[in-house]
């Protein structure tokens, strides 16, 4: 009869567990991934007592409020295959899962002997039966003795563990300070083979061990600490905590190791929140953890009062936000240059205010580890373009350092210690500019036309083709004429767009013009805008000498040409005849004299090995050049490619070097040149791709080292 009872009781119990795992579903039928299924397994020795079961229901209520919507079953370690559930995280039914825990209290027989094996057994048919998502956890809470040995755990232990790590499930275990040494190893070891740990289960600092833990697996953030002491019955504790504006959520948890006593929680106008009140609280109560929730609570400063308890309490509060900062920005921003951080506050997405005590500040981390912070305002000031417009701006000033800057945004309020914070990041590299070299800027004469600058646009010193019209000229004077200028590039590519260009300034009349110059380009995914230094050109009238009235004084009389008598009465030779060929031996003596003065080449051009390519003092030229242009020296005579289009003139110790190319460039010791340049000894010139090296004596030895070359 008794064996009968018993199966109809198993009976019973196997359709209450088939009744409750109906419920178990791998998807929600909306698409949505299924919440995780989690199990409470418990030795039911653990209750026998009241203080063990008032632990317990505190767990519970914790899993409650930090499960984050997962499912959870209710199961004993001596009934393993009946499973009580789902109870759902968070509903309000999870109450329920009290209910079972009585019916398992009052049907439990003391004494019974703990099968982990088959606990663990069980626990994994039931997470594969219902397809558990990963991150699915067994919580095993033991206390009796167990068997424990290494061998027989390595046999009938460690492979079901693996099988959960296999699935990533975990095993928690759960001890109290009465479990046995036994039951703490086993938990343990099942525990750590599926990358998990056992946590001590009591009021005094294990539930709060629990809480961090279960925060940390749904990334719910951490707790902060309002208060804490050791009560007398007739003590009171006051704690405060500081809700920014914008707080969604409130959190308020207080662990008390003794199971009476009373909490009272006061909004900050000193008005008592009602438990009562659903509409904007909730308030669980568990016999060793009291927890309050609150959903938009008012800004300001909230107190709680704790009285009537006999031991130690501590309380703990976290907050979810839903302002969100947002950082407007390029991803790529340009080196050497200032740049604005604007900053802005949402709420779901849409821009709100934070108010008149809103303190906004940014922490900028450089490349090479440097930090500063900067304060954002809104009053219109220091990069901030409009006051009261609800973007917090500054302007910062920025290294020629590229590299990935991160910046913190911290929103904070007047008189309150919590803020916000949020980070970003952005990239910095160098940005196309204008490199703009000097000519003619004075002594300009109204009406003529000179060319006043080159203009080469580059990015770090390589040359970029750009429209001739993403560079804009013009006169800061406002609503002065100073006369024509103009833009003349060099040569252009097919597509229209060259790098260096002529700025070519015809003024109208004489003065003082100031000619400014920027890019407007879009480079690197944004907008960029480069100001090059302006100009001052300074234009002058063309001297005019009066005339000199004229005055016909002078009296003419005809004078005879003179001739020359041969007194024997021969032929008579008229001067002039004479006179030629004197005039005729005088210009050439003339030039001969102003030939030979004429300086003759010299020097030598090596290559970057010091090998001499070109002798200059003994260089073969045709008769015609050497008696007409002894002095001046075309690259195409040097028998040297690379130096076509560059003229060589000798005057005295100088040494004038000019070019008329364009591209490819020339470069004189790593400098463009278009015109003339004085080569110095040991002067470097890159041209095509080739270096060379001029030096003024043939028998110097040039042995620079060569570190550039031309474009």
């Amino acid at each position: 009869m008794k064996l009968l009872i018993q199966a109809g009781f198993l009976a019973i119990s196997l359709i209450i567990g088939m009744a409750t795992t109906t419920a178990v579903f791998a998807d929600d039928g909306a698409g949505n991934p299924a919440n995780r299924m989690n199990i409470l397994m418990l030795d039911m020795d653990v209750t026998t007592e009241d203080s063990g079961k008032d632990t317990v229901e505190s767990f519970m209520g914790l899993l409650s409020t930090f499960g984050a919507s997962d499912h959870y079953y209710l199961s004993a370690m001596d009934k393993p295959e009946v499973f009580y559930g789902p109870y759902k995280a968070g509903d309000i039914n999870f109450s329920n899962i009290g209910v079972a825990l009585d019916t398992l209290a009052n049907t439990h027989q003391e004494g019974l002997a703990v099968d982990m094996p088959a606990a663990l057994s069980e626990a994994y048919n039931f997470f594969a039966l219902g397809a558990a998502p990963a991150g699915s956890t067994l919580y095993l809470v033991g206390q009796g003795e167990i068997e424990s040995d290494a061998t027989y755990a390595a046999k009938y232990l460690d492979p079901l563990s693996d099988l959960f790590s296999e699935n990533e499930w975990k095993i928690t275990g759960v001890v109290t300070e009465n479990s046995s040494v036994s039951m703490v190893n086993v938990l343990d070891r099942v525990s750590s083979n599926t990358g998990s740990e056992s946590y001590l289960l009591n009021a005094t600092g294990g539930l709060k061990e629990i809480t961090d833990y279960l925060m940390s697996k749904n990334s719910l953030g951490s707790l902060m600490e309002s208060g804490n002491g050791n009560l007398a019955v007739s003590d009171v504790l006051k704690t405060k905590v500081n809700v920014t504006p914008g707080t969604k959520d409130l959190t308020l948890v207080f662990f008390k190791n003794d199971s009476s006593g009373s909490l009272r929680l006061n909004n900050p106008n000193g008005i008592e929140a009602s438990a009562g009140d659903r509409t904007s609280s909730r308030v669980l109560e568990t016999p060793y953890a009291v927890i309050w929730e609150l959903e938009d609570p008012s800004p300001g400063t909230w107190s709680v009062d704790a009285k009537g308890i006999d031991g130690s309490v501590s309380a703990w509060h976290f907050a979810t936000n839903k302002y969100r900062l947002n950082l407007i920005n390029d991803k790529i921003m340009p080196t050497g240059e200032p740049v604005t951080i604007t900053a802005y506050v949402t709420d779901e997405g849409v821009m709100v205010s934070p108010g008149v005590d809103a303190v906004m500040k940014a922490t900028v981390t450089g490349p090479t580890g440097n930090e500063v912070v900067y304060s954002l305002n809104d009053i219109g000031k220091e990069g901030d373009v409009t006051a009261g417009d609800g973007y917090y701006s500054t302007s910062i000033p920025m290294s020629d350092v590229s590299g990935l800057y991160e910046v913190v945004l911290n929103l904070g309020w007047s008189g309150l210690d919590n803020t916000l914070t949020e980070s970003r990041e952005f990239k910095t590299q160098p940005f196309p500019s204008l490199e703009v070299t000097t000519l003619n800027t004075s002594q300009l004469y109204a009406g003529q036309t000179a060319v006043v600058a080159n203009v080469l646009v580059n990015v770090a010193g390589e040359p970029v083709a750009v429209t001739p019209d993403s560079i804009t000229m013009g006169s800061s004077d406002e609503g002065a004429d100073p006369g024509i200028l103009e833009l003349i590039p060099r040569e252009l590519t097919q597509d229209g767009r060259a790098w260096m260009y002529d700025v070519v300034f015809t003024p109208k009349s004489d003065g003082i013009t100031s000619l400014t110059m920027s890019l407007d380009i879009n480079y690197a995914g944004r907008l960029h805008k480069y100001v090059a230094d302006t100009l001052t050109l300074d234009a002058i009238k063309l001297p005019v000498v009066p005339p000199t009235p004229y005055e016909n004084n002078v009296v003419t009389s005809v004078v005879p040409n003179p001739v020359i008598v041969d007194q024997n009465g021969g032929f008579q030779v008229p001067v002039e005849l004479v006179g030629i060929p004197i005039a005729i031996a005088a210009l050439l003596l003339a030039l001969t004299l102003y030939q030979r003065s004429l300086t003759r080449p010299f020097g030598i051009l090596s290559n970057e090995t010091s090998n001499t390519l070109v002798d200059f003092t003994n260089l073969k030229r045709s008769r015609f050049r050497s008696i007409f242009t002894p002095s001046v020296v075309h690259g195409s005579e040097t028998g040297i490619s690379e130096l076509d289009g560059i003229t060589f003139r000798f005057n005295g110790d100088r040494v004038e070097m000019y070019s008329v190319r364009v591209s490819p460039t020339v470069r004189v010791d790593n400098q463009p040149i278009v015109g003339e340049v004085v080569l110095k000894d040991r002067t470097w010139i890159g041209t095509r791709g080739r270096l060379f090296n001029f030096v003024t004596g043939v028998n110097n030895d040039p042995s620079p080292e060569s570190s550039f070359g031309d474009d």
